[in-house]
């Protein structure tokens, strides 16, 4: 007998930046690369339409070929790192990803609210 899990959301970086979804979640959202940390494999993305950010752990997704100009969506679960004060921090930790240049974004978002309503 096979589980299926909840398929992945859509989610904003806006939402993610605010922290607005529970950690444990699977998720998928969509940004540019404007820092990669190869050392700690991390990336940083920013939204296309605001200037929230975020990181992603890239260590399944490595390695990473970055177009600065390129549009990517990422798939994965919301974790929290595990840092020194031992407060951590909520990253995405992607297990794919895909180049999304040409999309036209504001559709994409139409079509994924009325897939899943709030």
């Amino acid at each position: 007998k096979m589980c299926m899990r909840e398929g992945s959301k859509f989610v904003p970086l806006e939402l993610l930046a605010t922290l607005a979804v529970a950690v444990g979640s699977r998720i998928r959202t969509i940004g540019k690369v404007c820092v990669h940390d190869v050392r700690k494999e991390q990336l940083v993305i920013r939204a296309v339409d605001c200037k929230a950010e975020f990181t992603v752990d890239c260590r399944l997704i490595e390695p990473f070929p970055k177009d600065p100009h390129a549009l990517y969506q990422f798939i994965g679960e919301l974790v929290r790192t595990e840092e020194e004060q031992g407060r951590g921090r909520v990253v995405l930790k992607a297990v794919t990803y895909r180049c999304v240049n040409g999309l036209n974004f504001d559709l994409y978002k139409r079509a994924q609210s009325a897939r899943f309503p709030p």
